[in-house]
């Protein structure tokens, strides 16, 4: 029944393949899959008898510093496993890998490859590519914020307006031009 659900399901498949892959080799062999599954369940409920087992010789001497310390870890591992399967439950696609996706535009006329951030607040440009396609003259270094995402960068200035066409569509945009980072 499991197998048939994960065989329908391709989220479910990719996650599979993602955490377990042994597992996902079995799908197609229903009596692997169903050996493997087996396995995982016995495991789990070892685990948590011994745990439970664990807990139970802690609590007997709950004044000892050592045993607290443990029971202390024994209830943060409950809570992360907690969070994670919640996390399972909510948001399964944040336990697969995201391609990126890049399209082929022209920026004041000059072609480039850009990436598309669907969840970005404004549109960058780098240094070199602002130079590449003429823009450089137009960067107005009054307006340097920080730009906040995975990290904080400082803007070196904002482009009001360059023309970007993609396809068919021409536009005018906005770009921040960001500062290079250098480790």
């Amino acid at each position: 029944m499991i197998r048939n659900q994960v065989l329908a399901d391709a989220n479910a498949r990719e996650q599979v393949r993602l955490t377990q892959p042994n597992l996902y080799d079995a799908l197609n062999d229903p009596a692997r899959f169903r050996g493997i599954m087996m396995e995982q369940v016995s495991q789990l409920s070892q685990s948590s008898n011994s745990q439970q087992a664990e807990l139970l010789r802690l609590q007997q001497d709950p004044d000892n510093p050592a045993n607290q310390k443990r029971i202390l870890e024994l209830i943060r591992e409950e809570a992360i496993e907690e969070n994670m399967n919640l996390a399972w439950e909510i948001s399964p696609e944040s336990f697969t890998s995201v391609n990126m996706l890049y399209i082929k535009v022209k920026i004041n006329g000059v072609e480039q490859v850009a990436l598309v951030d669907s969840g970005a607040a404004i549109t960058t440009i780098s240094e070199a590519i602002a130079e590449e396609v003429g823009l450089t003259r137009l960067i107005d270094r009054r307006f340097q914020p920080q730009a906040v995402g995975i990290g904080t960068q400082t803007v070196a200035g904002k482009i009001h307006s360059a023309p970007i066409e993609i396809g068919d569509s021409k536009i005018e945009l906005p770009y921040v031009e960001k500062t290079p980072v250098y480790d």
